[in-house]
């Protein structure tokens, strides 16, 4: 049996029109962070300055090797 790590994405919603997209980086890759405590950081500051009828929530994906 190989090892699973997970990472974690950020969804972002639109309450209003009900659709979800995951974030990217600069550079237009999907957006991973390694740890929880991280990507939870950024989720917490994103849901706080979010103006526009926005949620964001944590994706946990799970890598096996």
């Amino acid at each position: 049996m190989g090892n699973t790590k997970t990472t974690y994405q950020i969804r972002k919603t639109s309450i209003e029109r009900d659709f979800s997209v995951i974030l990217n980086d600069s550079l237009g890759s999907v957006l991973e962070f390694d740890t929880f405590e991280d990507a939870s950081r950024l989720v917490v500051i994103l849901n706080s300055n979010s103006d526009n009828n926005c949620r964001y929530e944590l994706t946990p994906i799970s890598k096996h090797s």
